[in-house]
């Protein structure tokens, strides 16, 4: 379990919702397009912070979706700011 309750309050919203799991050639791809993001955000000075970084891996953890996962992103985000 990570150090982060905001993650682990996503968490548990996730694991309400009804959702078809990432299959495990989705998942493949989605890690892989994470590590690459995250390779070319530290090339640009852009490296996440540990509770983004935290909450990116228990999205692909809880196998979300790229579509629910951009939703949810998006939302995080925007907590983040108000909070």
């Amino acid at each position: 379990m990570t150090k982060f309750p905001r993650v682990e309050a996503y968490r548990a919203r996730i694991r309400q919702r009804d959702f078809t799991p990432l299959t495990d050639d989705e998942l493949r791809a989605m890690v892989q397009a994470d590590r690459s993001a995250r390779h070319n955000a530290a090339i640009e000075g852009l490296a996440m912070g540990r509770e983004d970084s935290a909450f990116s891996d228990m999205l692909l953890a809880e196998r979300v979706p790229a579509a629910l996962a951009s939703e949810l992103m998006l939302h995080f985000v925007k907590d983040g700011l108000a909070g």
